[in-house]
């Protein structure tokens, strides 16, 4: 998982990008089912590794790199620990979680679970991407924004 780190800010460095963030859920690098209902998982060690990578790599090629740390939809068993480790590791320069994320999938076909997880973020100040408006419509756009605390929409299509 370290050397993906490193071979992502290579990539980045090789197309002039000077500042980048990577988004990514710790909890899928684990090896575990994650399909598994209500699996919890430890996601600090795929984080730690992800991060050396990435720090070895800012050195070497002199791109900035930080981090949002993504919830999956499907998966709400696991939003708590990704606030609480984007609040953990949020002033860790070089290479900072500076904000959480939905994905791989909208909140809002199915918010049950990361509720409390996104009142929590919204408490501690993190910063929040929400995926929303590219399948479900503009409603849930509105969800991500004003129920989960949005900064930002990503994809955000509306037709």
């Amino acid at each position: 998982m370290e050397e993906i780190g490193v071979r992502f800010v290579a990539a980045q460095a090789a197309q002039g990008i000077a500042y980048t963030e990577v988004r990514y859920s710790p909890h899928l690098l684990t090896g575990g089912d994650i399909f598994g209902p209500g699996q919890v998982v430890d996601p600090e060690p795929a984080f730690a590794a992800v991060t050396r990578g990435l720090r070895k790599g800012c050195k070497a090629h002199g791109v900035v790199v930080n981090q949002i740390i993504c919830c999956i939809s499907f998966q709400p068993a696991w939003s708590m620990q990704c606030v609480e480790m984007a609040a953990k590791h949020r002033k860790d320069f070089p290479c900072a979680v500076v904000g959480l994320d939905v994905a791989a999938g909208e909140v809002g076909d199915d918010p049950k679970g990361h509720e409390d997880a996104f009142g929590l973020a919204k408490e501690l100040g993190l910063k929040i991407t929400v995926h929303a408006g590219e399948v479900g419509g503009p409603e849930n756009v509105r969800h991500a924004v004003f129920d989960f605390g949005a900064h930002r929409v990503g994809h955000g299509l509306l037709a």
